[in-house]
């Protein structure tokens, strides 16, 4: 007969970078962030720091990056960590020190009133992925801030480029962009998917978001409730480090996701809500 035994895990993780860091990167202590921050290419997007817009939702900081569109780009900046590019940053360590991936999500807070078609275009050392890695900003409740969570497959970058206004093909700028225009983006940060988001505010209440059932025989139930339709990725997760997607769907209100553990062990579920690591629990399978 199986044993199971549920302990709640809260895991922290701290960011570890030289003297100079670019993460976390909030815009209240920049003068200039296309300089100070962002690569300074003519050729990229203009951006300036400017109040906060929209001081509600996720984000009420005071100061944040804009910016300027032209109808005819798609609004390129750039964060350098190798090469001479200036500025140029130390990419952050693992936090044990291992030669291996750990920060496996960038992400940060994006705000585009009034416009249609909001995509943004990752290109990974300054080219672009193949197929082209296009993340729409979300979710988007009355056109608030909303935040753009981007997967990292790397070990270290050389550059993170990315277009903030780009359209659903990504051959092109948003439908409907006017030159001037701004787009608002504020608080990069890099993190473990495991250990989740330390820096930035959260959208939803998420302490004891959800429970694992026991059913025995190596089955199990995830079982939540979700207030509002939000895109949700349930994982399993051994202790090697290997990640099977149990659920990865919209979902509101019930949400009971069955699954089966492969092998006697202990594993980590993990629920991801809006690309925020809500919850993480430990089971243990003898």
């Amino acid at each position: 007969m199986k044993h199971f035994f549920f302990t709640t895990l809260f895991l922290a993780v701290a960011l570890v970078s030289s003297a100079v860091s670019p993460f976390p990167q909030g815009f209240e202590n920049v003068t200039e962030p296309k300089g100070e921050y962002f690569n300074v290419n003519p050729n990229f997007a203009a951006v300036t720091l400017a109040d906060n817009p929209l001081k509600a939702g996720i984000n009420t900081s005071n100061k944040v990056a804009a910016v300027t569109m032209v109808s005819t780009s798609s609004g390129i900046i750039k964060i350098d960590f190798a090469g001479t590019a200036t500025p140029n940053f130390d990419y952050p360590a693992h936090p044990q020190g291992l030669d291996e991936l750990y920060y496996d999500y960038l992400r940060f807070k994006y705000y585009s009133p009034n416009r249609l078609n909001k995509n943004v275009e990752f290109e990974p050392n300054g080219s672009p992925t193949n197929p082209k890695t296009i993340v729409q900003p979300g979710p988007f409740y009355n056109e608030e801030w909303a935040y753009v969570t981007i997967p990292l497959t790397f070990k270290t970058y050389n550059n993170f480029q990315i277009r903030v206004n780009r359209n659903e093909a990504g051959n092109g700028a948003a439908a409907g962009t006017v030159d001037g225009d701004f787009v608002y983006i504020d608080d990069f940060e890099v993190y473990n998917s495991i250990a989740g988001p330390i820096t930035s505010t959260r959208q939803l209440d998420v302490e004891r978001m959800f429970t694992v059932s026991a059913f025995g025989d190596g089955y199990f139930s995830v079982n939540a409730f979700l207030a509002a339709k939000s895109p949700v990725r349930i994982d399993l997760i051994s202790l090697d480090g290997r990640a099977t997607t149990v659920f990865n769907s919209s979902a509101e209100g019930s949400v009971q996701v069955p699954f089966a553990t492969p092998a006697q062990g202990i594993y980590l579920v993990r629920m991801t809500v809006d690309g925020l690591t809500a919850y993480t629990e430990k089971i243990i399978s003898r």
